[in-house]
């Protein structure tokens, strides 16, 4: 076994050096009182006496720091400790395993984002067959409606003319289920005598050919009827030229 190379004993330690420097601070603090002393003395005191004490101090001092910084230079380095570096850590069961994790969890949520569309698709056609549905019978209640408008219509121009209540009873049926049925979009057209004839409204059965002046309507026969603003079946009127 080799023997262990021989180191020089430590001088002075680092400590020392600190307990020097602060002699020699204190000696230098003695000799400005010594001086300033000098300049004014006092009864009592001998200046000369802490000068030569400061003086001695300060020399002292000084000689320490030096020795000790000489003894701190002369002493040997220490041997260089070879540090080898730390095995790789082995990866954890987590970190091999996070891939596979984030794979599973977007999977899943893959499946759930097809299992919502495929939701909301027959959500939608049961809405579009709902709808549809719907359509069919607002257009069989808007039949039906006309019907029911134009047979009112036969019964009151049935009815005699000197029977003055019932054509008021049946006129006002008309009137009332007119209102009834207008949130579907039926509109009547009933001219008053003296209004202006438009043949997108009316239809003149006392008129052959195309008017040439300015007609008026003398009578409404029977009356018309819109749907959603759009022309369905004009009214019958009869019409001459206006005066």
């Amino acid at each position: 076994m080799a023997n262990p190379e021989p180191t020089r004993p430590k001088l002075f330690s680092f400590e020392a050096l600190v307990v020097f420097f602060s002699l020699f601070v204190l000696a230098l603090s003695l000799l400005v009182v010594s001086i300033r002393l000098l300049q004014q003395p006092v009864e009592g005191m001998h200046p000369s006496a802490l000068l030569v004490l400061s003086i001695v101090g300060m020399i002292g001092s000084l000689a320490g720091m030096l020795v000790s910084a000489r003894g701190r230079s002369q002493e040997l380095p220490p041997p260089p400790v070879e540090v080898s570096p730390p095995p790789a850590a082995a990866p954890e069961a987590g970190e091999v395993q996070e891939p596979n994790v984030a794979k599973v969890r977007l999977g899943k949520y893959m499946q759930t984002l097809e299992e919502q569309v495929q939701s909301l698709r027959k959500e939608r056609d049961t809405y579009a067959k709902g709808n549809a549905q719907f359509r069919e019978e607002i257009t069989e209640w808007r039949q039906r409606s006309l019907e029911m408008l134009r047979f009112l219509d036969k019964q009151r121009q049935s009815a005699a003319p000197e029977d003055q209540g019932q054509l008021e009873a049946i006129l006002s049926a008309k009137k009332h289920f007119a209102q009834l049925v207008a949130p579907l979009g039926i509109g009547l057209i009933e001219p008053e005598p003296g209004d202006r004839f438009d043949g997108k409204l009316h239809q003149a059965d006392n008129l052959e050919e195309p008017p040439t002046a300015e007609l008026i309507i003398v009578e409404c026969l029977e009356c018309g009827y819109t749907l959603n603003g759009q022309v369905q079946i004009p009214a019958k009127v009869t019409v001459a030229a206006a005066e």
